[in-house]
């Protein structure tokens, strides 16, 4: 169940719950601009249970398809919730409890079509029931196209998340790797 959301190329802070707990502007802080650090770098209270894995080089993604991130190479990953080499872009919870979900995608340039990004539980893609939340952006021309997806999501022990993208330009267009940035997906277990 949603706890909490922001999405698409523009993320919106929204209080999580009171009491004291971060809200998604302090947490959006570990996506992008903050993005660089080790595990060891995230707050007191964030360090328990969690993994970031990207992609070390570019994906080519079909038009009009819609295609799971594969994930080939993590920065820290301190529950074992990844592998570099068996269902590389599952990200599997061994503890249940309430994480922070982050996703982030950089696309070539490229005007034509929209560029659209989701993190679904549990690999459904035939219903949507499976989607926890998705994001579109339009293409544009001369300039990469980066997406930042983020929620504060409660998953069981065996929920599996992806990061899905998809695009309409009319041709292949690469999802881009980027040093430190793109593309990422990251799971952090909440206090």
């Amino acid at each position: 169940m949603p706890l909490g959301v922001f999405g698409g190329s523009a993320p919106h802070a929204l209080r999580v719950s009171a009491g004291g707990s971060p809200s998604m502007g302090d947490l959006a802080q570990l996506t992008k601009e903050q993005a660089t650090g080790k595990f060891g770098d995230l707050p007191v209270g964030y360090r328990d249970l969690g993994v970031r894995a990207f992609n070390s080089a570019n994906i080519s993604i079909s038009n009009n398809t819609t295609t799971a991130i594969t994930l080939d190479s993590e920065r820290w990953d301190t529950g074992e919730l990844h592998s570099t080499s068996v269902n590389t872009s599952r990200i599997t919870l061994t503890t249940a409890g309430n994480y922070l979900i982050v996703g982030i995608i950089e696309w070539g340039a490229n005007a034509t079509g929209s560029r659209q990004v989701q993190i679904r539980r549990n690999g459904d893609s035939a219903t949507n029931i499976g989607i926890i939340t998705q994001g579109a952006t339009p293409g544009g021309a001369g300039f990469v196209t980066t997406q930042v997806i983020s929620i504060y999501y409660q998953l069981v022990v065996g929920d599996f998340i992806e990061l899905f993208v998809y695009q309409d330009s009319g041709g292949a267009l690469n999802v881009l790797n980027s040093a430190t940035y793109s593309p990422e997906f990251m799971v952090v277990k909440l206090p």
